[in-house]
């Protein structure tokens, strides 16, 4: 089990967990298992930066919600839930051209 939280008074940052669900269960296969290796190695660390650098695996382990709203469409909100709508899902990703 993976617990993680975010404390931050930052705007961009207040965008992105408004969108979260308080609790998002995300099977194990769904999050690549060498990143979980990496974040719980540096759990159990003491090493100088040890903070700093579990702050950005939980950054980069955040592609879970992205899971989360794939396997959960119907409970996606703010800029999650724009995944559904061709036109915003379109917009939001940097791989697919925009329709014309």
């Amino acid at each position: 089990m993976l617990i993680g939280t975010y404390e931050t008074d930052a705007e961009v940052s207040s965008a992105v967990t408004a969108a979260l669900p308080r609790v998002a269960i995300v099977p194990g296969g769904q999050i690549d298992p060498a990143l979980l290796r990496f974040l719980e190695g540096e759990t159990t660390s003491d090493a100088p930066g040890q903070g700093s650098s579990i702050d950005r695996l939980l950054d980069v382990l955040l592609h879970s919600v992205r899971a989360w709203a794939t396997l959960h469409p119907e409970s996606a909100r703010g800029w999650l839930a724009g995944r559904s709508d061709p036109l915003v899902a379109a917009a939001l990703s940097p791989r697919r051209p925009f329709p014309i």
